[in-house]
């Protein structure tokens, strides 16, 4: 019996789709520039897709190391010491960050609904910066969340970390890097790219959603010269599951 490769998507997703088709993506050679222009169209989405930001929130923004941007979300009326929770956003590896109105809404609600403090990390993006970049990043914001726990109010026993797409691939990498340092309490991955090898589990029926050609254009870009099968690339290849 031959495989059903169809992808398969409800009507909400359908919805999502069809408005970003709507508003146009027109073709480009400078990411940066496509960068600014997809912010302004997450916005655009996130009204009519996501809702507003919550009441009820604190926002801070921290930087961490060279001044790399943090931003933490957290519920006005939790009381800590909080659990943690190092959220890495999606974006094909390129694109997407901390301060997204997507991302911000997403943090504030898992915040008010968990009773947690999330924390979006504006990790460095391909091209300009490939892979272990963002993997660097992640580690360094971990460290940094156990070291001001106490000034930040959260509880270290309960360090999570979690990405969605692109940045669960990041969050799992970074997971097996600390591997055995006790540093983190659990992963959550949504939607994870943690295998972009070829013949992998994310192949060319995804890369349109992701605004690129293919998988291996996703990986060229990312990878810094990595093979597709480096467990920093694919981090579905290692072990995680010791923290």
């Amino acid at each position: 019996m031959k495989e059903d490769s169809r992808v398969i998507l409800n009507a909400r997703t359908q919805a999502w789709l069809t408005r970003i088709a709507a508003l146009g993506r027109p073709e480009y050679d400078d990411f940066a520039t496509e960068r600014e222009r997809r912010l302004v169209e997450s916005a655009q989405l996130s009204d009519g897709f996501v809702g507003a930001l919550p009441g009820g929130i604190t926002v801070r923004e921290h930087r961490v190391g060279d001044g790399l941007l943090v931003r933490e979300v957290r519920g006005q009326a939790a009381d800590g010491p909080l659990p943690a929770y190092l959220l890495l956003h999606g974006g094909a590896f390129w694109h997407g960050s901390a301060t997204e109105s997507v991302n911000m809404v997403i943090a504030a609600n898992r915040a008010l609904q968990a009773g947690v403090a999330v924390f979006l990390a504006d990790y460095r993006l391909a091209p300009e910066f490939p892979c272990p970049a963002a993997i660097d990043d992640t580690i360094e914001v971990l460290r940094w969340l156990q070291q001001e726990a106490g000034t930040l109010d959260l509880d270290p026993s309960r360090l999570l970390l979690g990405g969605i797409s692109a940045g669960a691939n990041i969050a799992t990498a970074a997971a097996a890097r600390v591997t055995g340092e006790g540093l983190i309490a659990g992963l959550i991955l949504e939607v994870p790219a943690v295998d972009l090898r070829p013949d992998g589990s994310w192949d060319e029926r995804f890369a349109a959603i992701n605004g690129l050609d293919s998988t291996e254009d996703m990986t060229r870009l990312y990878a810094g010269g990595l093979p597709a099968d480096h467990p920093d690339i694919s981090p579905v290849l290692v072990d995680v599951t010791a923290f």
